[in-house]
Parts: structure tokens; sequence; C-alpha cells
């Protein structure tokens, strides 16, 4: 019977070793940015059941559904809140959004990587509050966002 624990947990530490190795290789290959995207309700259910909400992988802003066209500042989002109008969101349900599928996140924050403003320059810490993001346009529910600067 001893053996067979020790084998047992020989083999449980093994597996959390391999786990965590390859989740350690994945960061590494991992290349993109991850995005929760949403659909509302209805066109999960028309799917299978779908859950409204996935984490997606892409490999730029340009992937993710709703980009606003008028843009000029990329931010590396660090924070983003969870406020009423997002739990709406992230149900599917519609009122708050224009058209979905859409990345939420109404407000978000971080450091600005790419711009053409005169308002903002790379390296810049911002945060940004509504200005349509998350509603209109891609939110903050992404590892990158962008945004027009105010």
């Amino acid at each position: 019977a001893r053996g067979t624990l020790l084998r047992s947990r020989y083999d449980s530490f093994a597996g959390r070793l391999r786990q965590h190795e390859v989740r350690r290789q994945a960061r590494f290959l991992c290349r993109g940015m991850h995005a929760m995207v949403v659909n509302d309700a209805g066109t999960a259910a028309e799917r299978g059941g779908e859950k409204t909400a996935r984490i997606v992988e892409v490999e730029s802003l340009a992937e993710l559904p709703r980009q606003d066209p008028q843009a000029n500042v990329q931010v590396d989002v660090h924070h983003s809140t969870l406020n009423y109008k997002d739990g709406l969101i992230v149900l599917g349900k519609k009122g708050v959004v224009k058209q979905f599928p859409i990345v939420p996140g109404i407000d978000y924050a971080g450091v600005v990587t790419k711009s053409s403003s005169k308002v903002v320059q790379e390296g810049d810490r911002v945060v940004l509050t509504g200005n349509k993001a998350g509603q209109f346009f891609d939110g903050g529910y992404a590892q990158r966002a962008a945004c027009q600067a105010e």
C-alpha cells in the first residue's frame, strides 16, 4: 500500500510539473494578444448554446470585431473595470451595445504604445473612461486597445 501511495504522489507531482512546463512554454509561443469577445445572447443560443463571452487570441487589434476607424492611440491595457454596463454586455444583453460582437471594457488604464496624437505620447500612462469604448467600439477587456485621444 505504501508503494502505491508514493507512486500516486509521484504521478501527481510529475503531472503538475508537466503542466507547469507546458504553461511556461506557451507564454513564449504566444505572440499575439488575448481579448474577451462577446456575442448577444440570441446569437449564442442559435449556435447551440455557445457562451456569450469567449477569450480569443489574435495577432493584432485589426482582427477584433469593432475597431474605431478614427483611433489614433494604441494602449497596452494594464487594468480594466467591471461595472454594471460591462456586466450587461458580458451577458449578451442588448441595449448597452450598439452592435455585437464586441470587446467590452468601458473603462481601462494602461500605457500608450503607439500614438499619432499631439495630446499623448508613447510611454504616457493613460486612463480611458467612456469615449464609446466597450459600447460602440472594442474596449479594455483585451491586452491592447485602440482609442481616440481627447
